[in-house]
């Protein structure tokens, strides 16, 4: 399907059915940078394409690394981030504050040192932070959903591997609990309290089968069974593809250019900005009739990751068009954001209506067959 790629960057091409019936000719590229401390990127020799999730170990135990690049279409751009955060001098024992801004995007998570619940003559007490030099942002640091002790949960959690809620009924007196480390700025839940739910705080990649991905997936019962087996369910969304944590994850996509900023995350506290390369795959489709069409890649993916040098940040790119048996190849060139802006872009049913006057329009009759004219 991939004929010609000329953007030295890693790619691949893949048919895939819609939800909604019909095969995809789907596209998807990832670049690979190195980032240094001064915040310049460079593309790396070593380019690649993950073609499954990456976990750093059991993916029930620990947490996922990096997403797959092998997936036909998301909505929304997704964010991730593998960090370490550290505090500057004067907040070392008061815990800080982290974050990441893509754009005009940002997200913040309240980092505190390592607390615990203890039995305390009469009452539950929640001890004095444990002084931290730094901390993985880290869902397993985090607030899980679970309840320490309780009888397992019949629903998907939001969080399985952070730190359990606590319910009185089912803990024991002789032991000590810990309390997460790290909340979302804007949480209202008490932290001070047992029982209190919060959100999953963390700039990290999210696995398929948390709840927060899970409730996308789609209905698997018998009717799907008998009725549509093996496509998708009609319910399917493909926000499930998205991995993102929810408050990381951008409207729409985006533009491949934006200035990316990450809050302590160097030692002292200090922080790391740097710019997104500014550049702009394009994929030829082509059809043995003669048939093609141009198409803009949507920049629906940056993956940074920053725990220790060499940092790396992963750029992902995605297109797609219904295909017939008609279909011939795709060859892929790269050029400048403005110079792409002519072509246009996949959407959910195929492709974007180009609204500015010296631009071309798709008509509904060139999606329906193929995307072509």
């Amino acid at each position: 399907m991939l004929d010609k790629n000329a953007t030295g960057l890693a790619a691949i091409g893949f048919e895939q059915t819609h939800r909604d019936g019909g095969p995809m000719g789907v596209i998807a590229v990832c670049g690979r940078y190195d980032l240094d401390l001064n915040g310049t990127l460079a593309l790396s020799p070593n380019q690649e394409l993950v073609l499954a999730d990456r976990y750093e170990d059991d993916p029930q135990k620990a947490p996922l690394l990096r997403p797959a690049d092998l997936i036909p279409f998301k909505p929304n751009a997704d964010v991730t981030v593998l960090m370490r955060t550290y505090p500057r001098k004067r907040d070392v024992k008061t815990g800080w504050k982290t974050g990441v801004k893509v754009g005009n995007h940002g997200y913040v998570v309240d980092v505190t040192g390592l607390r615990t619940w203890s039995w305390s003559g009469e009452a539950w007490q929640l001890g004095d932070p444990i002084t931290l030099d730094s901390t993985l942002v880290d869902y397993r640091v985090a607030a899980s959903n679970l309840v320490t002790g309780a009888p397992p949960a019949e629903t998907v959690p939001d969080n399985p591997l952070g730190i359990a809620n606590l319910d009185e009924r089912f803990l024991d007196r002789e032991k000590i609990y810990s309390h997460p480390m790290l909340f979302s700025e804007d949480d209202s839940g008490d932290r001070a309290k047992m029982g209190v739910a919060h959100e999953v705080a963390g700039f990290a990649p999210i696995p398929p089968f948390w709840r927060v991905r899970q409730q996308y997936a789609g209905t698997y019962d018998k009717d799907w069974l008998e009725t549509r087996h093996p496509r998708l369910p009609e319910d399917f969304d493909y926000a499930f593809y998205q991995s993102a944590n929810p408050r990381m994850i951008q409207t729409g996509y985006l533009k491949g250019d934006e200035q990316v900023f990450l809050a302590a995350a160097l030692a002292g506290g200090k922080n790391l900005t740097f710019n997104l390369p500014g550049i702009q795959p394009v994929a030829h489709y082509q059809w043995i009739d003669g048939r093609e069409v141009f198409v803009r890649l949507n920049c629906d993916g940056v993956h940074i990751d920053v725990r220790e040098e060499p940092f790396t940040v992963d750029i992902t790119w995605r297109a797609w068009l219904p295909i017939c048996p008609q279909f011939f190849k795709i060859d892929l060139s790269v050029g400048t954001i403005g110079e792409a802006r002519k072509y246009p872009a996949s959407t959910l049913h195929g492709l974007e209506d180009l609204e500015t006057p010296e631009t071309a329009t798709v008509s509904d009759k060139q999606q329906e067959t193929g995307g072509a004219p």
